[in-house]
Formats: structure tokens, C-alpha cells, sequence
């Protein structure tokens, strides 16, 4: 009667499940010669010119990615609707308004069209297979404000800022280029501050603050409220944070050299802002 309800040995049993096991191990088993994909997290501003670019996503078989939306400022940017059009290949679902999953189904290319409110232009999103890299998250940044309103402390910080600046996501990432020198911060409520300088007139700083003064030149920001403000070069910082404001202390400027005086002015400068009552 066990015979009839359970015909397979233990032995059997435990031979076919090892058997099973391996065969859905080798469904998942990279026979590209390849390293597995590296996961990423994306940020890239949205190009709405007529003949710009679409934003690329690039998934891993039976991963997932999620697509956010944001303005200039890090501000959620409401979606209306959106189209995938290659359902076999992906699935997609909305989160929150400004916010999308995607998971691959398939390692198909396919793409999917986002109607941003208050855009007439929809965004459409090429999604691709990954290769070396795979992502996690991608934030889609778009050039513009919110219901075309910058933020206050941001609308008067500079006449003429640029919102977006590409060339400082290195620094949002914290993997500077080898030439920016590192910075010392200084301050009450410094700790998540850091400084870079870029140049011999300008630098590079890391926060969530709002930078008052001096004016910023560009600037690039993240979902998650952190921005790089490129300044010129100054020993003080004057942020706005938690409702208050509070004076940053930068040491370690370095002024390209003019015959011998270069450590004399850097040095100087940090002098400047010690004797204002900042320490180390």
C-alpha cells in the first residue's frame, strides 16, 4: 500500500529533489563569462528637448529597480499616468505618486512612457538588460521647480545658479576626483559636512543644509534631501538648518602659487576664520 502512495525510496526522494536543485540553479547560473552585475544607484537629469536622450534603466534578470521622479530642488514630482509597453518583458507598478517599481520579467528591451503633471512632454524610459552594471534606484531629475516655484532660501541664494550640474554627482557620491583636495569642516552641527576645493577659486560642498552665503554657482542635489553646492573659494560658510543659521569654518584652501606665499596665504586664510571664533 506505501508502495503504491509513495513508490520512491528515501534514497530516491533525496536524489531527485538534489536533482531538481539543479537544475533551478541552472536557470540562475552566469554562463555570460561576465562578473555579475554591479548594483548601482542612478541619478540623472531628464532631457525634455525635442530630440534629447531618454533615461536608461538597467535591470538584472529577477531583480527589481525603482524610478523616482523629483524637480531641481529634490522635490517629489507628481506622475498623472504611465505606459509600459512590453508587459512580457516587465512589470511595472506605481509606489507613491512620484514613485514607480520595475521588475524584469524577461531579459527583453522595452521601454515605458511617465505623464509628468504640468509637462506636456511624457518621459519615456528605455529598459534594457544589464550588463556591467544594474540598478537599484534611478532618480530622474527633472530641470524644473514644482508648480514652477523654487524653493525661497534657494530663489535667492544666486541671480543665476544652475540647478543641475552633472559634474558634481562625484562629489554627492563622495568619490571625488583625485585632484579635489579634501577640506576641513568646522562648526556646531558639522558632522555631516563635508568640503572639497575644486580649484583655486572655487569648492565643492557636501550637505543637507541650505547654503546662504556666498552665493553658489551650481548646484546638484539627491532624492534624499543632500546637495553639492559649488562656491567660490571663502574660509566661512553661512547655512540654514533646523531653523537656524550657522557659520561653517573651512580649513586646508590652498591658493595656486604666486612665487613662495602660497602656504602663507592658505594659512592665512585659515587664521581669518579662527580668529571669527572658529576652532577645529
Amino acid at each position: 500500500m506505501l508502495d503504491k502512495i509513495a513508490p520512491l525510496t528515501p534514497k530516491e526522494i533525496v536524489n531527485l529533489r538534489k536533482q531538481i536543485d539543479e537544475r533551478k540553479d541552472a536557470f540562475s547560473e552566469n554562463i555570460s563569462g561576465r562578473p555579475p552585475a554591479r548594483p548601482t544607484s542612478t541619478q540623472t537629469t531628464v532631457d525634455l528637448s525635442p530630440g534629447g536622450t531618454p533615461p536608461v534603466l538597467r535591470l538584472a534578470p529577477r531583480q527589481g529597480a525603482t524610478i523616482m521622479f523629483v524637480d531641481a530642488a529634490g522635490r517629489p514630482w507628481p506622475v498623472e499616468a504611465a505606459d509600459n509597453f512590453n508587459d512580457g518583458g516587465y512589470a511595472v507598478s506605481q509606489m507613491a505618486e512620484h514613485v514607480f517599481s520595475v521588475g524584469m520579467k524577461q531579459a527583453q528591451i522595452g521601454n515605458i512612457a511617465f505623464k509628468l503633471k504640468d509637462i506636456a512632454r511624457p518621459v519615456t524610459v528605455t529598459v534594457m538588460p544589464a550588463q556591467d552594471a544594474t540598478d537599484y534606484n534611478l532618480d530622474l531629475v527633472v530641470p524644473k521647480f514644482v508648480g514652477g516655484i523654487p524653493p525661497t532660501a534657494m530663489a535667492s541664494a544666486a541671480p543665476a545658479p544652475t540647478h543641475m550640474a552633472d559634474e558634481l554627482m562625484a562629489y554627492l557620491y563622495r568619490t571625488p576626483p583625485r585632484e579635489a583636495r579634501r577640506l576641513t569642516v568646522a562648526g556646531s552641527g558639522t558632522d555631516e559636512i563635508m568640503a572639497w576645493q575644486i580649484s583655486p577659486t572655487s569648492m565643492a560642498v557636501r550637505t543637507s543644509a541650505q547654503i546662504l552665503s556666498p552665493a553658489w554657482m551650481r548646484r546638484q542635489g539627491s532624492s534624499d534631501g543632500v546637495f553639492v553646492y559649488q562656491l567660490p573659494i571663502t574660509p566661512v560658510v553661512v547655512i540654514a538648518q533646523g531653523g537656524e543659521l550657522r557659520n561653517v569654518a573651512l580649513g586646508g584652501i590652498s591658493v595656486e602659487p604666486v612665487g613662495s606665499n602660497a602656504t602663507s596665504v592658505s594659512g592665512a586664510i585659515l587664521s581669518s576664520a579662527r580668529n571669527q571664533g572658529f576652532t577645529k
